[in-house]
């Protein structure tokens, strides 16, 4: 479904005594592969893999957010909307496709386009332009919808972030308001569309 969105968590890599094998899958280059057996390095998803499931912890062995992803239906547009709208930094661009992938996420589809931005505090936004994506279906525009998602922006100006959605041809759903009340009293917010239907919150502190 295009838009839809995921977000990737890293676990640590510990498996219990029974000769389970840590795998990691590194987004580093268009040519990396499944390795086996590796240190934890940056933007790598790690899980045990092996016949039996792994005894459920409280704490679940997760200890960050390592990326966001949404499903687009042009990486172009998404890119330009990330980085033109939003000032993320395009990192890389890869295509990827075969049985690992549908393994992996589930999803029929031969091939897909990938795109990694970067916020300017190094959080990772995951593009995906499926080659069936039009067949899957769209969300609906509208961040009612179950199932919506959205990733919200700290910015300076809320009033400028808009001024340059605006700009690259988007637009804000409403206009910016400060929450009434709470642990984030006067925090001034928004919603702006970009491609796709996907929903970016923008978020500016009040002056203390």
């Amino acid at each position: 479904m295009i838009a839809a969105a995921a977000v990737a968590i890293v676990v640590a890599p510990r498996c219990p005594a029974n000769n389970l094998r840590v795998m990691r899958w590194i987004y580093k280059t268009p040519n990396d592969q499944l390795e086996a057996d590796g240190p934890l390095t940056p933007h790598s998803l790690i899980a045990c893999v092996g016949p039996t499931r792994p005894a459920m912890t409280d704490a679940a062995n997760v200890f960050t957010v390592d990326h966001t992803g949404f499903a687009v239906s042009s990486l172009e547009a998404a890119v330009r909307f990330w980085t033109g709208a939003l000032g993320f930094t395009l990192e890389r661009q890869s295509e990827m496709g075969g049985d690992f992938l549908h393994q992996v996420t589930g999803v029929v589809d031969p091939s897909v386009k990938t795109a990694i931005v970067k916020a300017p505090d190094g959080h990772v936004v995951e593009l995906l332009e499926y080659s069936t994506g039009f067949q899957n279906g769209m969300v609906p525009d509208s961040a009612g919808w179950i199932g919506a998602a959205h990733l919200a922006l700290t910015v300076n100006d809320i009033y400028a972030a808009i001024a340059r959605v605006e700009a690259e041809g988007w637009k804000a759903k409403g206009s910016p308001l400060p929450i009434p009340g709470g642990p984030r009293k006067g925090t001034l917010v928004a919603y702006v569309s970009g491609p796709d239907h996907v929903i970016v919150e923008l978020m500016q502190s009040p002056v203390r």
